[in-house]
């Protein structure tokens, strides 16, 4: 944040960057299992990838590096301590409930 931290405004983004930011810390398959786990306390179903079964998945790249900009910036809050960062692992999109989002 550039100013006094009480004048600044509350929160920051994260998970735009989140893995980006943990595979400079963690081995990609730890990351994907602390990510996916999550979803079993709400009662979600972990689904398998076989025939007949919803198709749950993440496009990823783990090797992909690349530098966080504010045009990486989807969310409407702005409010980053990341940017210009170097990231290694970019989340290109989902495909859930027979629907792609980039």
């Amino acid at each position: 944040k550039k100013l006094e931290f009480d004048l600044a405004k509350n929160g920051t983004i994260g998970l735009e960057t989140a893995f980006g930011m943990l595979q400079n810390i963690l081995p990609t398959e730890v990351i994907i299992k602390k990510l996916v786990t999550g979803k079993t306390i709400f009662g979600i179903q972990n689904y398998k990838i076989e025939i007949g079964q919803p198709a749950c998945l993440s496009l990823f790249n783990p090797n992909c590096s690349w530098v966080f900009t504010n045009e990486n910036i989807l969310s409407k809050s702005k409010n980053t301590a990341f940017l210009g960062q170097t990231l290694k692992g970019k989340v290109y999109g989902i495909y859930n409930n027979n629907k792609l989002v980039l």
